[in-house]
């Protein structure tokens, strides 16, 4: 080892030098601890034997300086006294020495020391060297865990417009029947207009006539006839605005939902009604629902939850769509919300084909779907399952074989205090433990 040695006896350093280079060591002598001191802070010194009694600056005053150092843990100090006593050598632990030397010094001892020192300083050294690979393995963990929060926000988004693409004709469907009346009841207003601003262009020309004393000619005798049917165009073109206003109130409704559904900036944290979700997610279905299902709603007063809006309706969605792609012919889909201590649970029931005891340990497994090739991408439920375990809730699912199927999904009203930003996400598909609703 590179031992310090600061006395300032000169026959006693000396005599100490030559016994460490004796033992194989290599070996700095100075003469009182300032020089110490220096000398230190210039070299990696693992073992120091300081002298207690040096002019300048003594032995525990010495320890104290390395001690304050950052460096400081890897240096072993041995003080070298002629003294003796508990006083005193608790003086000197508290400055920061390591072990005790009394002159005259022994040769076996000084040397069993330095083995202690050697032994201490190794583990040392072996606790920095995993603590060091330990950062260097966290900050590649963190590393991956950013690359893997990162793929899943991808597979959310790419699972949303995948939901988005499947329901595109029907939404399509949803929009154009209120463009097409609304089309419709504008041709019909205008046709209504051009009527009423010819009643109007009449009457003004039989004022002008029976001002000047002509005769009510045939042509604005059969214009003015038209004001037998006045009375139901009034009525007819108020209804046909309020339709058109309906129509158009529909579509704004429609694309609303799409674009809160389909929105990218899904991380902030916000305090909602689960029931606003909900509704989105049954008009985003609602053509492909429809069709497929009577759909009840047995909501209860629920409190609000802290959540990510935007990917629990990627849920709500999901798991809708699922439930109607398990129906064979029409059947009933229930949406159940009911206040449960700190949680709220929405239940998604349906009386459809429900799913084998063979693959009800896989549902929550990325891209396993029983669906046909087109039908499902197998992301709906892993996505699902991810993002309600973000949000500290869990989904479990209770199925019957030709009877149908309930998804429980519970989460909590208010978060746990997180860290400032987005909570760490869990890796894509963790499969639990299914369990019954």
């Amino acid at each position: 080892m590179k031992i310090l040695i600061a006395d300032d006896d000169v026959t006693s350093r000396l005599l100490l030098q030559a016994t460490l280079k004796k033992m194989g060591h290599e070996v700095v002598c100075v003469e009182n601890g300032s020089r110490a001191w220096e000398a230190w802070q210039r070299d990696n010194f693992p073992v120091v034997i300081s002298d207690w009694i040096m002019p300048e600056l003594d032995g525990p005053d010495f320890c104290r300086l390395v001690r304050s150092h950052p460096r400081a843990e890897y240096t072993f100090i041995i003080l070298l006294t002629a003294l003796d006593g508990k006083g005193r050598f608790l003086d000197g632990m508290n400055a920061g020495a390591d072990d005790f030397i009394t002159k005259p010094f022994d040769e076996e001892q000084l040397a069993a020391r330095l083995r202690s020192a050697e032994r201490i300083l190794s583990l040392i050294r072996d606790r920095v060297d995993a603590e060091e690979a330990l950062q260097r393995r966290n900050a590649e963990l963190e590393a991956v865990n950013e690359k893997l929060a990162g793929t899943q926000r991808q597979l959310v988004q790419s699972e949303k417009m995948a939901s988005v693409g499947q329901l595109a004709a029907g939404v399509a469907h949803e929009i154009n029947n209120p463009i097409g009346f609304v089309q419709s009841n504008l041709g019909t207003l205008r046709d209504y207009t051009q009527r009423f601003l010819a009643v109007i262009d009449t009457c003004e020309a039989l004022a002008r006539s029976v001002g000047d004393g002509q005769p009510v000619t045939q042509e604005v005798a059969d214009v003015l006839g038209d004001f037998a049917s006045i009375d139901y165009l009034r009525k007819d073109v108020i209804d046909l605005i309020g339709e058109s206003l309906d129509g158009i109130k529909r579509v704004e409704i429609i694309v609303q939902d799409l674009k809160c559904f389909a929105r990218l900036d899904d991380s902030q944290w916000e305090v909602v009604d689960p029931h606003v979700g909900l509704e989105t997610a049954v008009n985003i279905a609602s053509h492909e629902l429809r069709y497929k299902a009577e759909i009840r709603k047995e909501y209860s007063a629920t409190a609000t939850i802290q959540c990510m809006p935007f990917q629990l309706n990627q849920v709500f969605l999901n798991l809708l769509v699922n439930a109607a792609q398990a129906i064979p012919g029409h059947g009933t889909i229930t949406i159940r919300t009911q206040d449960d201590g700190d949680m709220v649970r929405i239940q998604i029931s349906d009386n459809g084909v429900g799913i084998a005891p063979e693959h009800r340990d896989r549902i929550f497994d990325p891209f396993f779907t029983t669906k046909p090739v087109g039908v499902g991408t197998g992301l709906g439920l892993s996505v699902s399952y991810g993002i309600v375990d973000r949000h500290g809730g869990r989904i479990d699912v209770d199925s019957e074989l030709g009877k149908g199927t309930t998804f429980t999904v519970r989460l909590p009203k208010r978060q746990i205090s997180r860290a400032a930003g987005s909570p760490a996400e869990p890796p894509l598909g963790t499969t639990p433990a299914t369990s019954r609703a």
